[in-house]
């Protein structure tokens, strides 16, 4: 499917015509730079979740994949419980493994109708999550203070790791998840080794045709700071 002719479709108000379409998946936010806006002609997330929600053939459903839901602090970043409330044919996926911390224990969920949760029973592995998992993912959705404190940790570090990049010259895409992209002006994999070297392990975007990118977590200030230090050793001059 064209997506840029896809969205053309929906500012007109046409339905969206494909055969045997059963699933439409929609990353919020885009990746792999956790932008705003998913680049399909510019149009919000929001706006393009409701206008694909409605206009999807009967029997497809809109998957939101949410992981970085909790961070975003944007207006136009979809709540895909709300569709799913308003009986959208939404699925929305969460994870527990950003904001709750919780990622080596590989836990998450979906929220949507009651009769597409029951058909996903019907397929689902016999053994999924292993009952420690969920007992942690259940004590973490109730630790609301943890999940406070880690946004707005991420939001103040993101903040500053973004300026501190910025101020070295390097571009810097905006993010709405606990990630920072950037242009290295250089071959982003051998940045990658040279880091990984000095125990700094950041993400290569080759595989998305971003050779020269990439994508750093945010962490607490002094793991920030290492990062930037390293980052100075290896790409000396470049800032």
């Amino acid at each position: 499917m064209n997506l840029q002719a896809l969205v053309q479709s929906l500012e007109v108000g046409q339905p969206v015509a494909a055969a045997n379409l059963t699933m439409f998946p929609l990353l919020v936010p885009g990746q792999p730079g956790g932008d705003a806006e998913p680049g399909y002609g510019g149009v919000p997330y929001l706006t393009l979740a409701e206008a694909l929600a409605a206009a999807l053939p009967k029997g497809c459903l809109l998957v939101l994949d949410e992981a970085y839901f909790e961070y975003a602090d944007d207006p136009d970043y979809p709540d895909g419980i709300d569709l799913v409330r308003r009986g959208a044919p939404v699925v929305v996926t969460r994870t527990f493994s950003k904001v709750y911390g919780l990622g080596g224990l590989r836990a998450g969920y979906a929220v949507a109708a009651p009769q597409v949760l029951e058909a996903l029973l019907v397929i689902r592995e016999a053994f999924g999550t292993n009952s420690v998992a969920q007992a942690a993912a259940t004590a973490a959705l109730g630790d609301v203070e943890h999940v406070r404190r880690s946004v707005e940790m991420n939001r103040a570090e993101k903040a500053r790791l973004a300026g501190a990049l910025r101020d070295r010259g390097f571009v810097v895409l905006p993010s709405l998840g606990n990630f920072v992209t950037f242009d290295t002006r250089a071959e982003g994999r051998d940045v990658f080794r040279r880091l990984l070297s000095r125990a700094v392990i950041v993400r290569p975007l080759d595989p998305y045709d971003m050779k020269s990118w990439l994508r750093v977590s945010v962490g607490t200030p002094p793991e920030n700071a290492a990062f930037l230090a390293a980052l100075d050793a290896v790409l000396p001059g470049k800032g």
